[in-house]
């Protein structure tokens, strides 16, 4: 179950989310991955009209890169979030072309009143990003089993989960070599007045990585225990730091 101290790191998280992550080119582009591989499996789901929801949706900047593949494809999109001000944003991005719920995923039925539950049912592909790796052990099969219940038998779940830190070392590299010197130097400039949400983001997500489960083995037996096979896997994604899996149901 999320504490209260959890609901207050995660408002303090959002608080800062976009003002610092928009700017970050890694981040920009592992999206953009993202939606790339989202795309992908559309087209093997073999639906005219396909459902997708994404748990812990934040600020819904994904919601809002997914919103292109409309002009191709019949897609209706939810997204669960239990940080009301993270909500609010996300449905000023994606308009009336999204869904969006209050929902925790350390509870029961996502802590979602029945008749909203009811609604959110057999999805083709539901996405999760940066999520596992802020649970327990036990709120991370909680989740898994939840996902079983919101994906069609036909559908996807693709994942991202972070493996480390991102080190300032990657950062700057990653900047140089994708976006060049002059970019580097805008994006540091920008964060001058952030530094110190920057700082505690950083500690948030370092801590989560060294008190939790690490993504990896121990991700793919829980999903296999829970009735999924993993369908692929690609590394080396947001400057290495992260993976992204994807599973189908068995």
């Amino acid at each position: 179950m999320k504490t209260k101290v959890s609901r207050e790191i995660w408002e303090t998280y959002f608080h800062y989310y976009d003002s610092i992550l928009l700017k970050f080119y890694p981040y920009i582009k592992w999206l953009n991955e993202l939606v790339y591989i989202i795309e992908f499996y559309i087209n093997r789901v073999h639906s005219r009209n396909i459902k997708l929801i994404e748990l812990g949706c934040g600020t819904g900047n994904l919601i809002q890169k997914l919103m292109i593949l409309n002009q191709k494809y019949s897609l209706a999109v939810t997204g669960i979030d239990f940080i009301t001000s993270a909500l609010d944003i996300a449905k000023v991005k994606a308009g009336k072309n999204a869904q969006f719920y209050k929902g925790d995923l350390g509870l029961p039925n996502m802590g979602m009143p029945e008749e909203n539950y009811r609604k959110i049912k057999r999805y083709h592909l539901v996405t999760m990003n940066n999520i596992l790796y802020s649970l327990s052990a036990n709120q991370r099969t909680n989740v898994i089993k939840e996902i079983k219940k919101l994906v069609h038998k036909n559908g996807y779940v693709i994942i991202s989960e972070p493996l480390e830190p991102i080190s300032s070392r990657a950062i700057i590299k990653n900047f140089i070599t994708n976006a060049g010197i002059y970019m580097l130097i805008k994006f540091l400039t920008s964060m001058v007045p952030h530094l110190y949400p920057l700082k505690q983001v950083m500690n948030i997500n370092r801590h989560f990585l060294e008190t939790n489960i690490p993504p990896g083995s121990d991700q793919h037996m829980l999903f296999a225990e829970n009735g999924f096979r993993l369908d692929a896997q690609f590394h080396n994604v947001y400057m290495g730091s992260n993976s992204i899996e994807v599973y189908q149901v068995t």
